[in-house]
């Protein structure tokens, strides 16, 4: 039998596919694991992707909080809470400033954008 197998030359043709079948066997292989890799890559951009929305919602927030605590009618309620405290101390009132002696600066400014 084994004999057969060398003298008629069937191994040639054996290895052949052998190595054909192992060869694409690698290639599939390969070819799914980069699939999943790519899967995987796509899910953590999209993750990221979603944080940084969320991110923006959140700052959008806080720019709308300060924006709101450091407007002038804020700040004319805050100076007339400490003028009320100081009425108890006897310390002297705080003077408000006028209208044309708050400088409003833009956001981008404040924060080092422009």
């Amino acid at each position: 039998m084994y004999e057969d197998f060398r003298e008629d030359g069937n191994w040639k043709r054996y290895f052949s596919g052998l190595v054909a079948l192992s060869i694409i066997a690698g290639l599939v292989f390969l070819y799914l694991w980069l699939n999943t890799k790519a899967i995987l890559v796509q899910r953590r951009v999209s993750e990221v992707a979603l944080e940084l929305k969320r991110l923006e919602t959140e700052l959008w927030g806080l720019e709308y909080r300060v924006e709101a605590a450091l407007s002038p009618e804020a700040l004319m309620q805050r100076l007339k809470e400490l003028n009320e405290q100081t009425k108890h101390t006897g310390e002297p009132p705080l003077e408000p400033l006028g209208k044309d002696q708050i400088i409003l600066l833009p956001g981008d400014v404040e924060r080092g954008g422009d």
